[in-house]
């Protein structure tokens, strides 16, 4: 029996693999989902109903990246090259005959399993599936640097991403930079696969429920322009309607009048549990509102992008060309970007009676 292998490192992930499993859910092959980062251990028991799907958390693939300077960071890269081989060749879970495996990108986790993979199953394929924004502006394909290059040619293989012959992900159109010999495949989002995501998140989502608007935090520090665009917020919605989404990672100096959360959990699987249509989403250049456009259309919330108007220095920036590319995909009715704090305020007055996040309904 052959096996189909993925690579999950964040709940992100897990939520786009699964939909790949579910739009091939009668196949013959059995598919093998590794776990691998801590955050992710929550989630194993999510998966022991979907068909022909086995779920493994390991602990040896969950690496620490933390660091304080690129030269250390590098030697943290060469280190955990040694380690995973080391213990990915003690694995039995990757002595078994593989057909294809799915990776996020080119970590070092995923070149690593994939090497071993290769070593028993010398025809294995390599696809890469939806890693959000990454997939779309072309990071998976940019110039490694010189020394990062040296390691894996040293080490691994360094045509890695040559051999990737296959994308899965939302919206292939809108993809930057693709290889013309690598075929796309569109995922779509099935219904098991909400219910699978609300089942294990249990009511970590229900905060949402009746905000009329979702900010996204990025941890920006000292930005009038950003401050002022808050206070229009104030102006026409109260504090009760309003949620920060607080950045997981990255802390700012700003304080919000208005209720936070700091969790783990991507406003992308939140959008697939509740009804986001008579909500918006407001932020400077997160991309975690494009995807759930990407994976949810006209079910999506409406996104406020202030890139135009707090971050004029990322206006060339890979993401900032991206935001524009589904723009022109999907119209301004559900993607904005105010070129001034008065066209801001404009659209938060004309907005201001949405109903706001409601439960999705029954069918």
């Amino acid at each position: 029996m052959l096996n189909n292998y993925y690579i999950a490192q964040t709940p992100y992930h897990l939520m786009t693999i699964l939909n790949i499993i579910y739009g091939d859910i009668n196949s013959d092959y059995t598919n093998v989902i590794i776990l691998a980062h801590r955050s992710l251990k929550q989630f194993l028991p999510l998966c022991k109903n979907v068909k022909n799907t086995n779920t493994v958390f390991d602990e040896d693939l969950c690496l620490n990246y933390k660091v304080s300077s690129v030269f250390k960071a590098y030697l943290k890269i060469a280190g955990n090259m040694f380690l995973l081989k080391k213990r990915c060749e003690r694995k039995h879970i990757f002595n078994e005959d593989v057909a294809h495996l799915f990776v996020p990108s080119d970590d070092i986790v995923c070149r690593v399993v994939y090497n071993i993979i290769k070593k028993n199953s010398p025809s294995v394929k390599l696809s890469l599936y939806d890693d959000a924004n990454a997939t779309y502006v072309g990071s998976f394909y940019r110039k490694l640097s010189i020394l990062g290059g040296a390691f894996y040619w040293l080490f691994l293989d360094v045509n890695y991403r040559k051999k990737v012959r296959g994308i899965y992900c939302y919206n292939p159109q809108l993809i930057d930079g693709l290889d013309q010999n690598v075929e796309t495949k569109k995922i779509a989002f099935h219904d098991e696969v909400k219910i699978l995501m609300k089942s294990a998140l249990n009511d970590q989502v229900d905060k949402y429920l009746g905000k009329k608007v979702v900010f996204l935090d990025q941890g920006i520090r000292d930005n009038n322009s950003l401050n002022q665009c808050l206070r229009l917020l104030e102006k026409y919605f109260s504090k009760d309607e309003v949620l920060v989404k607080l950045h997981p990672r990255i802390a700012g100096n700003i304080n919000y009048n208005f209720d936070t959360i700091r969790d783990e959990i991507p406003f992308e699987i939140a959008s697939s549990s509740l009804d986001f249509t008579n909500a918006i989403t407001v932020t400077c250049y997160s991309g975690a509102c494009v995807m759930s456009i990407l994976m949810f259309g006209d079910n999506s919330a409406k996104a406020v992008f202030l890139q135009k108007i707090c971050a004029n220095d990322l206006k060339a920036s890979k993401l900032v060309v991206f935001i524009k590319r589904v723009q022109n995909y999907y119209g301004q009715d559900k993607i904005f970007s105010p070129s001034s704090i008065d066209e801001f305020e404009m659209f938060l007055k004309e907005n201001k009676r949405i109903e706001g996040v409601k439960e999705l309904s029954s069918r």
